[in-house]
């Protein structure tokens, strides 16, 4: 009696790193190798990710027929992180400068009247100044967060990982 190794498969991905920005999300391809005659539906997760990142497969799930199969792995900004870029869900997100910049052009108008010329004038140029330590501030590049991310993959009580070093220019 012959004793036949069990079924399996091989995980492995490719390039191994890549850079996510909130413009441009980054892919990599994962592929599954059937090993000893491995035909079972194997499906996908990330863990390892920040709150502020997602990742999707496309397809969802690969069945191997004997062939190794692709799927491609996308790594990019949330949609609550998208739809609102200003809330604080992505780290270095700052306040946009505009609204201070109606501030202090509101108060510079209000300083044309005689009675309150004063008082407006100083409170319309502290604003500016405000403002434009603000943009300098913003324009700044932040410190770009590396993450090892975690992709398992599964196939029943099949389970196999790989990592993936994401930079993420916050």
């Amino acid at each position: 009696i012959t004793a036949h190794p069990p079924p399996d498969f091989s995980l492995t991905i490719s390039p191994t790193s890549g850079t996510e920005t909130s413009t441009k999300p980054d892919t990599a391809t994962l592929t599954v190798t059937p090993i000893n005659s491995f035909t079972g539906t194997v499906s996908f997760a990330c863990s390892g990710l920040p709150s502020y990142l997602a990742c999707g497969f496309s397809p969802t799930t690969l069945t191997p027929a004997g062939a190794a199969v692709n799927t491609t792995v996308t790594f990019g900004v949330t949609s609550a992180a998208s739809a609102h870029p200003n809330s604080g869900a992505r780290p270095g997100a700052r306040p946009s400068p505009l609204v201070a910049l109606a501030l202090g052009f509101g108060f510079l108008l209000l300083a044309r009247t005689r009675r309150y010329r004063h008082l407006f004038s100083a409170t319309g140029a502290l604003l500016l100044g405000l403002v434009l330590i603000n943009i300098v501030a913003c324009a700044k590049k932040s410190t770009p967060e590396t993450n090892t991310i975690t992709i398992t993959a599964t196939s029943g009580t099949i389970s196999h990982t790989t990592t993936y070093t994401l930079t993420s220019s916050k």
